[in-house]
């Protein structure tokens, strides 16, 4: 299938058939398909009968536009459809549409988080030709929420560092949330120190992913322990420790294995798996 390409700015109509990423609390409107599930184009829905609201255009593929909406509540919903949840969608639709459906649920949170003016109250008006809503009483602008975060594998000779949280039920890499006039570099270090309490250094960029739960920006990162003792953040941590390749574990199954968290392991368990 071809790569996606977005825009704000709908194509003239034309006889193409469109995807409709459509969402009802979060979950998306998926086709039954052999061995998993599919996103349906305007050919399987009803037009005349199918109520839709907060309908964007977020860009194509190929010729086809892909548009994201609303799937008004008290409507029947086909019979060979049902919503899912995205993360429940993982390997149940093509990898593709799977990045594209995480790009529309994020457009929609963002129109339905931004209907009033976050500065004086009026209601906002969606720009015709770029993705933000502008007040008309006072002008102020409003664009989609983008959150970036730090994501770090530290390692300490043929160990790595992994945290359990306290409201998971497996281990992954430290992470956290970049703060007002932080840079990445001292955000990484602060994170380090301020959930299991050790330095770092030799920090090298790994990744990025964008992660639509609801909207963040992950920026992976590989780092060296430095000094200090593991001392765990009791509010946010259950438990860390440092794993070889041998004794790493839970992560069969988690963290999911799109993630950049689960590449992060991955990447270390394979540079250090032929010396174990």
């Amino acid at each position: 299938m071809m790569n996606f390409k977005s825009g704000c700015v709908p194509p003239e109509q034309s006889d193409v058939p469109v995807f409709y990423f459509l969402f009802q609390q979060n979950k998306l409107l998926v086709k039954k398909v052999d061995g998993g599930f599919a996103i349906p184009s305007s050919d399987d829905l009803d037009s005349s009968k199918t109520k839709l609201t907060n309908r964007h255009y977020i860009g194509n593929i190929g010729e086809q536009a892909c548009y994201t909406a609303v799937y008004a509540a008290g409507q029947l919903v086909p019979d060979n459809m049902e919503f899912q949840g995205l993360m429940d969608l993982y390997g149940q639709i093509e990898d593709n549409m799977f990045r594209v459906a995480g790009c529309a649920i994020q457009v929609i949170t963002w129109d339905e988080t931004h209907q009033f003016c976050g500065k004086c109250g009026e209601p906002t008006v969606t720009k015709a030709d770029e993705r933000a809503k502008v007040c008309p009483k006072c002008g102020y602008m409003s664009f989609p929420r983008l959150s970036p975060a730090v994501i770090l594998s530290i390692t300490k000779g043929d160990k790595i560092l992994l945290v359990k949280n306290l409201k998971t039920d497996f281990y992954t890499v430290v992470a956290g949330f970049v703060e007002a006039g932080e840079t990445l570099e001292e955000c990484l270090k602060r994170e380090a120190r301020e959930e299991v309490g050790i330095e770092i250094k030799n920090i090298t960029y790994f990744g990025n992913q964008p992660w639509p739960f609801p909207h963040s920006l992950m920026l992976a990162f590989n780092a060296e322990y430095d000094k200090g003792d593991l001392t765990i953040e009791r509010n946010e941590l259950l438990h860390a420790d440092w794993y070889t390749v041998d004794d790493i574990p839970q992560i069969k199954l988690k963290p999911i294995p799109f993630s950049i968290a689960r590449r992060l392991i991955s990447s270390f368990i394979e540079k250090n798996k032929h010396s174990s």
